[in-house]
């Protein structure tokens, strides 16, 4: 059966319906809008509500991925290796130090990037991790439940590009993704 995939950036929308066969996900539909300012929270909505009436889609249930920099930011940092629970910990110490958590912005995920040793010879960990605001995250559920969607799943797109690109197979020395959006764009190297 298809299912919504929906992605919500800084002025801008992408939506795919997908269906899985076999081991693979196939593409049925797709919808990519950039939306003027002015018209996001009519234009998102509106647009979503055609899609599901024209392509006939029948499972409410909807992945969501953010990639908006107000509703969700991606940070770096370089920690000891550490079981899980610690590496949380961390994180979050790291996130308040450098004034990024704050009351709006709490510690949404993070991924383990890269396991290498420093020039001393000392094991490392390289973490991407992300900030979500609490609110704006709960305005952009709450908006698609308003549309009769239920929400199962958010991710951040910056930390589901790797998965993505890992997933291709091929493993060259570094990747490159260019993000075109409305009013800003972003280019991330992956290595």
């Amino acid at each position: 059966s298809s299912f919504l995939s929906i992605e919500l950036g800084k002025h801008q929308l992408k939506a795919l319906l997908l269906e899985r066969e076999k081991d693979v996900l196939v593409v049925r539909q797709d919808l990519s809008l950039i939306i003027p300012p002015a018209f996001v929270k009519s234009k998102i909505p509106e647009a979503l509500k055609d899609f599901i009436r024209r392509y006939g889609v029948a499972d409410r249930k909807v992945f969501l991925t953010l990639s908006d920099p107000g509703v969700i930011n991606l940070k770096n940092a370089v920690f000891p290796p550490m079981p899980a629970a610690e590496l949380v910990q961390a994180i979050t110490w790291h996130a308040k130090e450098e004034g990024a958590l704050t009351e709006d912005a709490v510690l949404f995920n993070y991924e383990i990037v890269k396991e290498f040793e420093d020039p001393d010879g000392a094991k490392k960990v390289a973490v991407a991790f992300s900030l979500v605001n609490r609110k704006l995250l709960e305005e952009s559920i709450l908006m698609l439940n308003r549309i009769g969607l239920e929400v199962l799943h958010v991710s951040a797109a910056p930390l589901d590009t790797p998965k993505v690109l890992a997933a291709r197979g091929d493993h060259p020395q570094s990747q490159m993704v260019l993000h075109l959006g409305y009013s800003s764009s972003t280019l991330v190297i992956y290595k």
